[in-house]
């Protein structure tokens, strides 16, 4: 949209936004060119005027200049203009005012901003760039939704994630999304659960830990209000406080002790302090030993996929060459995947319940072939060979299979026997004795 401000409207600008750059100084360059070859009675800007005839054949305006060269730097500035961004052209006219970082200028006959002094403080070209810097742009659709479901998100390995402004970036923008407020919502619902019944975390730790919930107790997060007049309450707090902290001594002495002294009850309220504070101590405890744990757990894992990764980009496992462009047989036909789709088969889960495709393609492995798999991992291992042993092997039987064929031709090919009956030595031999083979 194009403004026109008049002698009583202010134009706010914020130089800190003025930079080098080239895009937003086509328009302006024309402008400065005409401006200095063209007459005062220039009625609007020129290199503006370009951005505004962008696509309109004929709508040049006129500039009177006394040797001609105006009207030239006038066409120049229009096709400069048309390649600059030109969202929004602001005219400014003599006389109208700009704010610049706070300050008021005039804009003087040569399209300038000029202070109080006279002298001028941005030219024609700057301003008309710095108001090219400054013009609004529609976001993108995918910046439109990061601005309502965020943009900051990371990867299994804590780095951040960024998104092309493109269509393929547009759906990984969205399925991080929806996976990220599922999650969310699944540790809602399990902060909600643990807030409710406390207990179930302490099982759920202590499993993690132990691997199972032999042996669990479970430890109060929340301690009774006591009865000043319920003597076998106070008694019993006591008691556990000296129980958790293996005091030696009577502990019936000591609460008898207590109550003829009259101190039982401030001595329990003393004992169930120090219970719960050792049982947060204990709580901490745990949940650190599990957060140890579970960081140990991915570190371990990001090892492993690194491993992978180095292991495929070397490309020979255990002997095998792994191409760059893999033929693998999809439903009877002959396609070519990459080594980053042979990654993405085995590490990407393609279900809500985690399983890759790869885990999905073994739970169809039927149980005989599963055996089999199986008995010849434990066979390479009872042999002390490894994977790239059944290249040998396999060539080994070729080899044999092909042997086996040759002397089987030399036991079955027919053979043929020439008998001489005029020869000087033959003997009258009846059919009946006669053999041949």
């Amino acid at each position: 949209m194009a403004g026109t401000f008049s002698n009583n409207n202010d134009l706010d600008l914020n130089i800190s936004s003025i930079d080098n750059d080239n895009t937003n100084n086509g328009s302006g360059e024309g402008q400065q060119a005409g401006q200095q070859q063209a007459s005062q009675q220039a009625t609007q800007s020129q290199g503006e005027g370009g951005a505004n005839q962008q696509g309109q054949q004929g709508q040049q305006q006129q500039v009177q200049n006394q040797d001609g060269e105006g009207q030239q730097s006038q066409q120049q500035g229009q096709q400069q203009g048309d390649s600059s961004t030109g969202d929004a052209a602001v005219e400014l006219q003599e006389g109208d005012n700009v704010e610049i970082d706070g300050a008021t200028y005039t804009i003087n006959n040569n399209g300038d901003a000029v202070g109080e002094d006279g002298q001028v403080f941005r030219t024609r070209a700057e301003l008309a760039q710095l108001i090219a810097s400054q013009a609004t742009q529609e976001p993108s659709v995918l910046q439109t939704l990061q601005s309502k479901f965020g943009s900051e998100f990371t990867d299994e390995n804590g780095n951040p994630i960024v998104f092309d402004d493109s269509i393929e970036g547009l759906n990984s923008y969205v399925e991080t999304v929806v996976k990220a407020r599922q999650e969310e919502a699944q540790q809602a619902a399990l902060n909600s659960l643990f807030a409710t019944y406390p207990q179930v975390e302490q099982a759920l730790n202590y499993v993690k830990l132990n691997g199972s919930l032999e042996g669990f107790n479970e430890i109060p997060t929340e301690r009774p209000t006591l009865d000043k007049n319920n003597e076998e309450q106070l008694a019993s707090v006591i008691r556990e406080e000296w129980k958790l902290q293996n005091k030696r001594g009577d502990v019936n002495k000591f609460i008898d002790y207590c109550k003829s002294a009259g101190t039982l009850y401030e001595t329990a309220v003393e004992s169930d302090k120090v219970v719960g504070e050792i049982n947060e101590a204990k709580l901490a405890e745990t949940r650190a030993k599990v957060e140890a744990a579970e960081q140990a757990e991915r570190e371990a894992t990001e090892a492993y996929w690194k491993k992978v990764d180095e292991t495929l980009a070397k490309g020979d496992l255990m002997g095998y060459a792994i191409p760059e462009q893999i033929q693998c047989n999809r439903e009877g036909k002959k396609v070519m995947l990459s080594k980053a789709d042979f990654m993405k088969y085995i590490s990407v889960p393609v279900d809500e319940s985690g399983n890759t495709a790869y885990m999905l393609d073994e739970s169809k492995v039927a149980p005989e072939i599963a055996m089999q798999d199986d008995l010849l991992r434990a066979y390479l291992k009872f042999t002390g060979g490894n994977y790239s042993s059944l290249v040998g092997m396999a060539a080994n039987k070729e080899q044999v299979l092909k042997l086996r064929t040759q002397a089987a031709q030399a036991t079955t090919a027919k053979r043929t026997i020439v008998i001489n009956s005029n020869g000087s030595n033959s003997k009258h031999v009846g059919n009946d004795k006669l053999v041949l083979s």
